[in-house]
């Protein structure tokens, strides 16, 4: 048995002598940061028991809900999926409207954790961001579906720059990982991904973000 400790905006921890602490004041002024924290201080933080090893214990996954709480708004508006052979106009299978599942990837690799999936600087392609969060050395499979089958696949580093291209095999892509490795995947498309013109949805968007974290107390 374990338990685990998540929060999401707090200066550190401390496991001593079979205590797990969290500091939740920074009141140090150096070696750094000439303010301390000061005023009235909101936090929120989960602890998580758990039976068996940490391996089994899905404690990333808990942390990644925890941080990144799913929010859902209505747009107002219908995108259909970008193609990425420029055909989406003449392919049913990928249109928005019917009802299947848009499911472009789908990974395997135990401890190997998505941290993002978004759209590239450059909007030549798709970024897919994975971790590994058992400190060993893992392989994991990046499965390419329907939508991702006309990709070339790269490996990249944070800022998208540097790229190596990677081998697809079969529809899949394996990678290895060194213990708490970072990878940064790119999926490149034929064409550029086009800009969404309507921007109403993402000042709502931001303004119940402001809100929630107006009102977030201490629980």
């Amino acid at each position: 048995m374990g338990i685990a400790i998540i929060d999401r905006d707090r200066p550190g921890h401390t496991f001593m002598e079979d205590m797990l602490r969290v500091s939740v004041v920074r009141c140090s002024t150096r070696p750094f940061d000439p303010c301390s924290d000061s005023g009235e201080i909101s936090t929120c933080f989960r602890i998580v028991p758990y039976e068996g090893s940490f391996e089994t214990s899905g404690v990333p996954a808990i942390a990644g809900e925890f941080h990144h709480p799913p929010i859902a708004w209505q747009a107002g508006y219908k995108i259909d999926s970008h193609n990425t052979n420029n055909n989406s106009s003449n392919n049913s299978n990928n249109s928005s409207d019917n009802g299947q599942c848009f499911m472009p990837l789908m990974l395997e690799g135990n401890g190997i954790v998505t941290s993002s999936f978004k759209v590239a600087e450059n909007r030549d392609g798709y970024i897919l961001r994975l971790y590994e969060s058992l400190g060993k050395i893992t392989k994991a499979t990046v499965y390419l579906g329907k939508e991702f089958s006309n990709c070339k696949v790269y490996e990249t580093n944070l800022l998208e720059g540097e790229r190596k291209k990677m081998l697809i095999k079969n529809d899949k892509v394996e990678i290895v990982f060194a213990p708490f490795e970072i990878k940064t995947i790119l999926f490149k498309t034929e064409g550029k991904i086009p800009r969404v013109k309507d921007y109403n949805h993402e000042s709502i968007f931001w303004q119940e973000i402001k809100e929630t974290s107006k009102n977030a107390s201490v629980r």
